[in-house]
Formats: C-alpha cells, structure tokens, sequence
C-alpha cells in the first residue's frame, strides 16, 4: 500500500492523508484502519489509534490482535486497568499469543506486580523462546525483587539475541551497579553510549563511574564540560555544570548549578549526592545539609557503589569523613 510505503520513508503526514482518503472511500476497510492507529500509536498519538483500533473490533469482535493494539494505547495513557482488561481479551481469544503475554507482564510490572509478570514474561517464552524483549522485561522485574544475578542472566540473554538492544545494556548496568561491579557497569554505559549518542544521562554516569578515591583529572573536567554542551538547559547538564565549578574550587556557584538541577527534578539523586559533597566542602565544620543531602541520595535509591568520590573528601575535610562519610561507606562496604 502507498501509505505503509510513505511511512516506511518517514514521510508521515503523507502517509495519514492517504489513509484518511482511502477511508473515506471504504469505511470498512481494516487494513487501512490498522495502517492509520498503528501510524498514531508511533507518532505518540494514542487517543487517535484507539479509535481506530475500536472501529475494527466493531467490524470484527473476535480480532485479537486490535484488542491488543488497542490494549496497548490505552497502556501509553496510563490507563492501565482498561489496557489490562483488552489484553486479556486478547488473550481469551488467543491464547498462545506470546505478544500478548509480555504486554500483560509489562503492565503488571509498571504496577508493582513482579511476581505476576514473571509470570508472564515465563509463558511469552515458553511460546517464543528468542523474544528478546520479554528477556528485558524479565530481567527487570528480577532486579525489582533485587534477585540481580538472574537479572544479568536475562539481560545477557536479550544482548546475544540482538547486540545492539540499547535497553539491555542500561539495564544490565544499572543491575552491575547494585551488585558493586563498577568496571562491568562502565563498560556497558560506554556501549550505551555508543548506540545513543545524544543520551547525555549515559555519558554523564560513563564518567561518575570513571571516578575513584581520588579527584578527577583535568582531561575527566574537560570531558565533563563536553558532556553539558549535549544539551546544555537539562537537568544532567546543571548536575555536570555544578560539579565542574566545584571541582575548580567554585563551590557557591556549583551549588546554586545544582540547585537549578533540582528545580527540573527532585526527585533524581545525582544532583542530591553531588550538592552533599559541595556542602561538606562549603560549610567547614557544619555538615547538617550535607549528610540530609546524601541521605536524601540514597534514600532515592542511589546505587551505594556511586559514594565511592566521597573519599575525596578523606583529606579535605577529615572530621566530616570520620564522623559520617567512612561509617557510611563501611556499611554499605564501598
């Protein structure tokens, strides 16, 4: 068809007003309905596949896969009760719908259902045992109930299906993280980063794991500075912007870059661990703010490895490492 043709070629709103024409020449046509919501489910519109999607149950009730299609739009609003409820029609009408299953386990997972989605994830492969995807999935909702070795399992087992899965290497190094494996999780980071370049979270943390017990080189500032120009009024930009300005001795303007980094997200930990690090230096002796911002890092689940730059502070600010900074590190064993 014309219209998949001009989609293929990326030529998308020549591709929906041919769909629009040739509805309007054949209202009944699902073929074309399924071109068109499928074309709105990839432009992010998903109000408008839904009703393409419900115009082909209405002219064919037992299709299952338009009850997954649009169990699938509703998922993309967040209406995660009426998505269920398509699916597992779909799935009463066909059963053996691998598909079916790891959107069922996806949806379960997006609602604390670990358990229940592994569930799921297990039937998908039971049903098509290379279905990369549900590997993913799995994987993740194994790192959820912290049992991080099958993680890493399945999250290997998505990559030897298809190496160039970005989802599996950020996954599978954040997993590295929280077992401590910082060379691994790096490693996997700056592959991530090589399969998205414009990912400035991935390049940021490919360098905050770079660094050890001791400051950063001139060459790490610089990258760091390389890393903010990516796109430079975003969060990670004002997170890389504060740390540079600390690490060249600027600690009110780092902070107050900071501080603009936390007006964007509040609830992300990067920027809290880095202000705690800044406020230890700044406020010589008074060191309230800067434990609550640390505790407020991981309290946001910081992967406790990434406390590894508080050695820095081993010499430069003795009292504040003794009295919280090492007993922090020995507990998390760091």
């Amino acid at each position: 068809m014309i219209g998949d043709q001009l989609e293929e070629e990326k030529k998308y709103s020549e591709s929906k007003s041919f769909f629009d024409r040739a509805i309007t020449l054949n209202s009944d046509d699902i073929f074309t309905y399924y071109s068109r919501g499928l074309l709105h489910a990839k432009l992010g519109n998903p109000s408008q596949a839904i009703q393409d999607f419900e115009r082909i149950i209405a002219l064919r009730p037992k299709d299952a896969f338009a009850y997954l299609c649009r169990g699938y739009a509703y998922d993309d609003l967040g209406d995660y009760s009426t998505a269920m409820q398509d699916i597992e029609h779909a799935l009463a009408l066909d059963p053996d719908n691998a598909s079916g299953y790891y959107h069922r386990g996806v949806i379960r997972a997006k609602l604390g259902n670990y358990s229940s989605a592994i569930q799921d994830y297990d039937r998908a492969l039971d049903l098509e045992p290379d279905y990369a995807n549900v590997y993913i999935g799995r994987g993740i909702a194994y790192a959820n109930l912290q049992d991080y070795p099958r993680a890493i399992q399945d999250y290997d087992r998505a990559i030897s299906l298809n190496p160039d899965e970005p989802a599996a290497y950020y996954n599978r190094c954040y997993a590295f993280l929280l077992i401590k494996d910082l060379q691994r999780a790096q490693t996997d980071f700056s592959f991530y980063s090589r399969l998205n370049p414009t990912d400035i979270n991935a390049a940021w943390m490919t360098q905050w794991l770079g660094m050890g017990k001791t400051r950063p080189t001139i060459e790490a500032i610089e990258r760091l500075e390389e890393i903010e120009q990516v796109d430079p009024e975003s969060y990670v930009a004002y997170v890389c912007q504060g740390l540079v300005l600390g690490l060249r001795g600027k600690l009110k303007e780092g902070l107050a870059k900071l501080e603009q980094a936390l007006s964007l997200d509040s609830e992300a930990w990067d920027a809290y661990f880095w202000q705690g690090m800044l406020l230890a230096q700044y406020y010589k002796g008074r060191y309230e703010k800067a434990r609550n911002a640390l505790d407020k890092a991981l309290e946001l689940e910081m992967p406790p490895v990434l406390l590894t730059p508080l050695y820095w502070l081993e010499k430069e600010r003795s009292d504040f490492f003794e009295q919280y900074a090492r007993p922090l590190l020995e507990y998390y064993q760091v």
